[in-house]
């Protein structure tokens, strides 16, 4: 803006104070609205000033807003994360004792230690189909014997053939 535009609307805001009287003037030292409306109403230059600063204060105050309410979000989010984290921690108390009981009981039930067991079941199998077929009589029920029979034959058969298997597996 030159300088003579300026210059321009410096009298002519001087000449709509300098017509005010004396009562009128010692008002506006006391109301700053009111000297303000007479300068922007005389200096386009300060209205556009006045009104950028009450844009930018308008902006501020919405972007504080819209601050404090992400922290809000953020803080509750933050305190939920808190609490999950809790929880897990809570949970992996309980269950580490678990895991190492589940480790001990790995340890101890090396394979050979269930290659004797299952060599035990199998002969607990074998004697039981020896005394089922010691127990016959001509008054056996021979449908239910063969059928009780088979059945024991089949467990012993299954031990017989996973514990083959268990002692070639590779170690």
């Amino acid at each position: 803006m030159s300088s003579g535009v300026r210059g321009h609307q410096l009298d002519t805001a001087y000449r709509a104070l300098k017509e005010l009287d004396t009562a009128e003037l010692k008002s506006l030292l006391e109301d700053d609205e009111a000297l303000h409306e007479i300068f922007e109403a005389h200096l386009p230059n300060v209205r556009e000033k006045q009104n950028i600063v009450r844009e930018i204060k308008s902006n501020n105050e919405k972007q504080a807003r819209f601050n404090l309410e992400r922290k809000e979000a953020f803080d509750k989010l933050q305190i939920e994360v808190e609490q999950l984290r809790q929880i897990i921690k809570d949970r992996q108390g309980q269950l580490y004792p678990l895991l190492e009981s589940v480790k001990d009981v790995q340890q101890k039930d090396s394979k050979e230690g269930i290659i004797a067991r299952l060599r035990g079941a199998i002969q607990d199998s074998e004697k039981e189909c020896n005394d089922l077929a010691a127990t016959t009589s001509p008054d056996t029920n021979w449908n239910a014997f063969v059928n009780d029979f088979v059945k024991k034959r089949k467990t012993l058969h299954y031990r017989q053939e996973f514990l083959e298997r268990l002692q070639h597996a590779e170690k």
